[in-house]
C-alpha cells in the first residue's frame, strides 16, 4: 500500500507531462535521426503532406543499346523528404526538409539487373553523383527545380571484366512539370 502511494503521483506526472508536450507541440529527440524518408508513391506523398509537383515523361519506353533490357518510366513527383523525430518513444513527428526530392518510378523488363544508372542534368552538365537508384525508382535532391528535368541513362559495359569502369552514355529522358494539376 505504501508503494502505491509513491507510484500513483509519479504516473500522474508522466501522463500530465506527455499531455502537455502534445498540446504545446514540444518535441524532444531521444534517438538521433541519420537518414531521411520519402513516400513510396505519389498518392502517399499527397496524403502525408509532402507532395509539391508532378512531372510527366515525354517518352516512356527506352531500350538499352548494349543490353537486352527495356525501361519504362512512369509519372514522377517532387516532394519534401522528412526526418522522423521520436518523442519519448510514444509519438513520432515528421519534420519536412526544405530541399526537394524528385522520385522517378520505372519498370525494367528484367528484375534484379543493374545494367544501367541515371544521372540528373543540373545547370550546364550532368551531375557527377548519380543520386539514389533502387530496383524500381530513382531519387535525387534539388535546392531549386525547373519546369523540365533531364535524366541521362548510363549503361554498364557488356564485357563483365570492364563493367562500370568504362560505362557508355545512353538516351536522355525528359520530364516536364504538369501545369494546373490538382493534387
Amino acid at each position: 500500500m505504501k508503494k502505491l502511494r509513491y507510484i500513483l503521483p509519479i504516473l500522474a506526472c508522466v501522463v500530465v507531462f506527455i499531455y502537455w508536450k502534445e498540446k504545446n507541440n514540444f518535441y524532444v529527440d531521444f534517438i538521433p535521426c541519420f537518414s531521411s524518408y520519402t513516400s513510396r508513391s505519389r498518392a502517399a506523398s499527397i496524403e502525408d503532406g509532402s507532395y509539391v509537383y508532378t512531372y510527366f515523361p515525354l517518352k516512356t519506353d527506352f531500350a538499352l543499346r548494349n543490353h537486352d533490357l527495356t525501361i519504362k518510366f512512369d509519372t514522377a513527383w517532387v516532394q519534401h523528404s522528412w526526418y522522423e523525430k521520436s518523442v519519448g518513444y510514444f509519438f513520432v513527428k515528421k519534420d519536412l526538409k526544405k530541399s526537394l526530392t524528385t522520385i522517378f518510378p520505372f519498370k525494367k523488363s528484367a528484375d534484379n539487373t543493374f545494367l544501367f544508372s541515371l544521372k540528373s542534368y543540373n545547370g550546364n552538365n550532368f551531375e557527377k553523383y548519380a543520386g539514389g537508384i533502387e530496383e524500381n525508382r530513382y531519387e535525387n535532391s534539388y535546392e531549386r527545380i525547373g519546369d523540365t528535368i533531364m535524366l541521362l541513362i548510363i549503361e554498364k559495359d557488356p564485357i563483365d571484366s570492364i563493367g562500370w569502369q568504362n560505362y557508355t552514355n545512353g538516351d536522355t529522358v525528359i520530364f516536364v512539370r504538369a501545369k494546373n494539376i490538382s493534387k
